[in-house]
C-alpha cells in the first residue's frame, strides 16, 4: 500500500478539500478524511476523521484486500493485519454509513 499521497500519484493532503472535506490524506496506507462538521464555542472548527484501512492476508499471496473504516474491526482471522491505526477524532457512529458502524 502506498505510505503518503505522493507515493499514490494523489495532490497534496491540503490540496484534496470539499464543503465538508477539509483534507484527504494517505498515512501508512491507511486513507483517513479529516472533516469540519460544526463549530464550537468561539467558532473554533469542530474536526472528525473517517478512517479507512487495508486489512491483509499475510499468508495468502494475491488474496483481496478488506476494507475496514471508522473505528470497525472487521473480526477477520489472525492470518490479516492492517498497517494504519484509526486516526484521532473518530466520527461519532451516528454518522457513519451503516456497515462502518460497531
Amino acid at each position: 500500500m502506498p505510505a503518503s499521497n505522493e507515493e499514490a500519484g494523489l495532490r497534496a493532503p491540503e490540496e484534496l478539500r470539499g464543503q465538508v472535506l477539509d483534507r484527504f490524506e494517505i498515512i501508512d496506507g491507511t486513507l483517513v478524511a479529516s472533516m469540519v462538521v460544526g463549530r464550537k464555542r468561539l467558532r473554533e472548527p469542530l474536526e472528525r476523521t473517517l478512517t479507512f484501512r487495508p486489512w491483509i492476508n499475510t499468508r495468502v499471496s494475491g488474496s483481496p484486500i478488506i476494507w475496514s473504516c471508522g473505528i470497525a474491526d472487521p473480526g477477520l482471522t489472525p492470518d490479516y493485519a492492517t498497517s494504519g491505526e484509526v486516526a484521532a477524532n473518530p466520527l461519532e457512529d451516528k454518522y457513519l454509513p451503516s456497515n462502518c458502524r460497531q
